[in-house]
């Protein structure tokens, strides 16, 4: 059965006619990206050209400046709006921002807590600064690693709405350098990271089956592959997950979902995926310290392509399989042009056909992470996908 996502609140950038824009559910398998995202991010990517630039794909390797910018939630003609005022930190303003979705009260980037004692850390004491939502259902926590000389960052949600463009995010995010990087170069996503804080709880013994309460915590990057032809141009979203509340499904290959449009713009993918033998964290706290992880996004890239063709729905409803021609299976032809990083959570549910708007349950979680650096290696792989 699918299930269609219709991205009627906001522009969505691939296709000249947002009525027409849709996603497509292939698997019982939460969408863990909402049309408001989707919106942000490829309206404001700087799309990397075709070549072979080496070196950090997005800037700040290492997130080695905290004074972001933060969005307000507010979508006006199709771009979303960031707040002018920034957070009261020195430096210069990061390449990364701070971004949310499905909130009632979001994050401001002015309103800032030094040194805060409340919200302090077993290994790295109180957050040098914090960002918390008048409601208490989000923050930002930053800390000082004094011994590896790093900044930390602490996201955390609690609860949210689901309905059809998806649940409540928060994530840190940032457009690509400008550059050339092709996919035919090594790239690896470096990141250190674990679950800082994780609680569920279910009020009814459908409330995990449906997703009505949820956590998921993933990486996400936009790839593009390139085509003199419109049709033939392809948007995917490979979203690499860490962990999520409900158990590792198992899949072949480690794509946990695949779901696709189809318009005159071109087509639009997004993959739900995990390493194999899946997520490499529990959902649960870890009091120890931050885990290191290693990802060459190529190996992902390839997964994708050499999978059997992914179902889309066209824009008159029809379904079809995308074959991958030799072309898409080339890496040359596939640029990397953001990402983003954080975590989803939901307890109320407001899909079509759903009457009960009440809390099914209870939800926190909180990704901390630290050292992120996206790097395009100079030596040359194999162009195509096997």
């Amino acid at each position: 059965m699918y299930l269609s996502l219709t991205f009627n609140r906001i522009r969505m950038a691939v296709s000249h006619n947002p009525r027409q824009s849709k996603i497509v559910f292939i698997n019982r398998r939460l969408f863990a990206l909402t049309g408001a995202i989707i919106t942000a991010l490829l309206g404001s990517t700087v799309y990397a050209r075709a070549g072979g630039t080496s070196g950090s794909v997005f800037p700040n390797p290492g997130l080695t400046n905290p004074r972001m910018k933060f969005n307000t939630g507010k979508v006006v003609k199709g771009t979303p709006q960031f707040s002018p005022l920034l957070p009261n930190i020195r430096g210069p303003l990061s390449g990364w921002c701070v971004w949310m979705a499905h909130r009632s009260e979001y994050l401001n980037g002015s309103e800032m807590v030094r040194n805060d004692e409340k919200l302090k850390d077993a290994k790295f004491g109180p957050a040098a600064y914090a960002f918390i939502a008048p409601n208490h259902n989000a923050r930002l926590a930053i800390y000082r690693n004094h011994t590896a000389h790093r900044w930390v960052y602490d996201l955390f949600e609690r609860n949210g709405p689901l309905d059809p463009d998806g649940g409540a995010n928060l994530f840190l995010m940032a457009n690509a350098r400008s550059g050339h990087f092709t996919m035919n170069h090594p790239v690896v996503y470096n990141l250190w990271a674990k679950i800082s804080q994780a609680h569920i709880r279910y009020y009814n013994s459908s409330a995990e089956k449906s997703g009505a309460v949820l956590a998921q915590v993933f990486s996400g990057f936009i790839l593009k592959f390139h085509s003199r032809n419109p049709r033939q141009r392809i948007t995917l979203f490979m979203q690499i997950h860490m962990a999520d509340s409900r158990p590792w499904m198992g899949t072949t290959g480690g794509i946990t979902d695949e779901q696709g449009t189809w318009n005159p713009a071109g087509a639009v993918l997004i993959t739900d995926m995990a390493p194999s033998g899946g997520y490499p964290f529990r959902f649960r706290p870890d009091g120890g310290p931050l885990h290191h992880l290693h990802y060459l996004l190529n190996g992902f890239l390839s997964k994708i392509l050499a999978a059997p063709p992914p179902l889309c729905r066209r824009t008159d409803g029809s379904v079809h399989h995308l074959k991958f021609t030799n072309r898409m299976k080339n890496l040359k032809n596939w640029t990397l042009n953001s990402m983003y990083v954080g975590l989803e959570t939901e307890n109320r549910d407001y899909r079509p056909g759903v009457r009960d708007h009440q809390p099914q349950g209870s939800v926190e979680a909180a990704l901390q992470l630290s050292d992120l650096s996206v790097i395009a290696e100079p030596q040359h792989i194999s162009p195509s996908a096997k």
